[in-house]
């Protein structure tokens, strides 16, 4: 591994993926699990939450250090996003042209079903652009148009106004998002996941921690991420508590912009942790792993045994995982599809910019719920066209305080 990487980070984004995957496969959460276990799930799926907020910051780091050696903000945002959208229109072409099981192509002619699959998504087209054909295809075109904000602002010198800007935007995230069905709540009819909401934020950490010098001590970086910690965890109780939030509905809250910036500044203060663990080496293979890693847990997840049982709960984000490696591994192999798999030139060999990780992750039930139950009748039966993820499967009561909020609005 060449001297110049930061160990540290590499080994974060690898340990990133699994989390990701965790947040897909749903670790004890649905029925048939005790109170204890359904707490442990939670706790998994809000620690796991911490990976998209890393990619994110990450990324912004990266970006400033590539910004600070060219004199072309503009350049180096055409640069980064082109790739970027290459990797979302190659990922969404792959979800919409391969089915999501075999059993479908058994039952139904493979062009029929694929169309009728096109033209259900062409009814929704502000997700088909945020979210490309699978929800957690977002993540790319949320950096990118992070990316450019920033680029933008640097061009005609107001990077100063890029704090305000980020935080608007993410407070009003945040009323659409999480806090969408309090007092104070926005109902924008739109996944505030999506856009530059969230991502303009965090990326803008990354940027201004990149530019400080000399960077915080550990200790500061373990109060922030603290910090981070209480706060979020208040504010799911509360959003529970009162307003009943589920808590693996969140994606982001107030607490998650210092938890994000405590652990990166903490990644920074320890550069060779987790050196000799093996995870460094696989951070290349990020990118692809989180493109690719949904089309296991579509497929395998049917496997998942009728009764709790803790070795498939534990076992299955692994299994993702190694699936996922392997694969990309292979794809690898070829020139033409190493860019889509690795993030081959989206970084420049001197580690400017890393290989951009999707990074993330996707909540499978949010606020566009109906576009993901969309169906069409294909030779007399209803087919599902765009096939919602096991986790919305486990836990469809999660909906109901959304539900109720949109009923009350309607009625009003």
């Amino acid at each position: 591994m060449s001297a110049q990487r930061i160990v540290s980070i590499d080994a974060a984004r690898s340990l990133g993926i699994l989390a990701i995957i965790c947040i897909h496969t749903g670790p004890f959460l649905g029925a048939g699990f005790n109170a204890t276990e359904d707490m442990l799930a939670i706790i998994i799926n809000q620690t796991a939450h911490c990976a998209v907020p890393f990619f994110f910051v990450a990324a912004g780091y990266f970006l400033a250090k590539k910004m600070a050696t060219d004199r072309s903000p503009l350049r180096v945002a055409a640069s980064y996003s082109g790739r970027l959208l290459a990797v979302f229109v190659f990922w969404s072409l792959a979800y919409v042209l391969v089915p999501p099981h075999m059993s479908i192509v058994k039952q139904h002619h493979y062009w029929e079903f694929t169309s009728a699959r096109i033209l259900a998504m062409l009814q929704d087209p502000m997700a088909l652009v945020f979210e490309g054909t699978r929800g957690h295809l977002w993540f790319i075109v949320s950096l990118a148009l992070a990316v450019w904000e920033i680029a933008l602002l640097a061009k005609i010198g107001q990077l100063r106004k890029l704090p305000y800007l980020a935080a608007l935007l993410y407070v009003v995230g945040l009323l659409g998002g999480s806090y969408a069905t309090s007092p104070l709540g926005l109902d924008l009819h739109f996944n505030t996941r999506n856009g530059p909401f969230f991502g303009t934020l965090m990326v803008a950490i990354g940027w201004y921690i990149a530019r400080r010098r000399p960077a915080p001590s550990l200790r500061t970086a373990a109060g922030l991420a603290a910090i981070g910690v209480a706060l979020s965890v208040a504010e799911i109780a509360v959003l529970w508590k009162c307003l009943g939030v589920h808590p693996v509905r969140h994606d982001f809250l107030l607490g998650t912009a210092p938890l994000a910036a405590g652990l990166f500044l903490a990644l920074l203060a320890r550069p060779n942790l987790g050196r000799n663990s093996g995870l460094p080496q696989l951070a290349q293979y990020s990118l692809g792993m989180y493109a690719c890693h949904v089309f296991f847990v579509d497929r395998w997840y049917r496997l998942k045994p009728p009764s709790a049982n803790h070795v498939f709960e534990l076992g299955f984000p692994l299994l993702v995982f190694g699936a996922s490696l392997g694969v990309v591994w292979l794809l690898a192999r070829s020139r033409f599809l190493r860019p889509f798999v690795t993030g081959a030139g989206i970084a420049s060999r001197d580690r400017a910019v890393p290989p951009v990780v999707e990074a993330g992750a996707v909540p499978p039930f949010h606020f566009n719920q109906g576009r993901q139950r969309a169906g069409r009748a294909v030779d007399g039966d209803e087919v599902g066209l765009l096939v919602p993820s096991p986790l919305e499967l486990q836990l469809p009561l999660l909906n109901a305080p959304l539900a109720n909020h949109h009923a009350q609005r309607d009625a009003r």
